[in-house]
């Protein structure tokens, strides 16, 4: 396999792995919401008044912690997402670039993102498969710039 095929592959992994960190982060949102939610309908506990005399409200204490920790995770998933959306989008434009005709840009996206087999595709395409391993060919010459 062409190292540049390897990309291609990987580049269709990259939605998945996207939509699963959004995924994540819809979910860290959702529980985060919920605590503050949960704590705000929770009666207030009188302030117990700890060495130092400070004010403390334990219940309040502990909410603000795992309110700060799904923050973080929120924010390292966010960082991981747009990651991978500029490794996407950098490989898109690279395919954008290369000038690829319609059957070219149709086995790329339905070979290397939709990962169907190369038989269904030329299937699909209504090509044979050597037409189609000519289609291949072609587009990973155009995507690599040796042309």
């Amino acid at each position: 396999m062409q190292k540049i095929e390897r990309e291609l592959y990987k580049y269709g992994d990259l939605k998945e792995q996207a939509r699963e960190i959004e995924e994540d982060i819809r979910e860290f949102a959702a529980k985060k919401v919920e605590i503050v939610d949960s704590m705000l309908r929770a009666p207030m506990m009188d302030r117990v008044r700890v060495q130092g005399g400070q004010p403390s409200d334990p219940v309040y204490d502990v909410v603000e912690k795992l309110v700060d920790v799904y923050d973080a995770q929120i924010a390292e998933a966010s960082a991981r997402l747009k990651e991978i959306y500029t490794q996407y989008e950098r490989m898109k434009e690279r395919i954008v670039l290369a000038g690829l005709d319609e059957y070219e840009r149709r086995y790329i996206k339905r070979r290397y993102v939709d990962r169907i087999s190369h038989m269904a595709v030329a299937s699909e395409i209504g090509y044979c498969e050597r037409q189609l391993s000519r289609i291949r060919a072609s587009a990973l010459k155009k995507i690599t710039g040796k042309r």
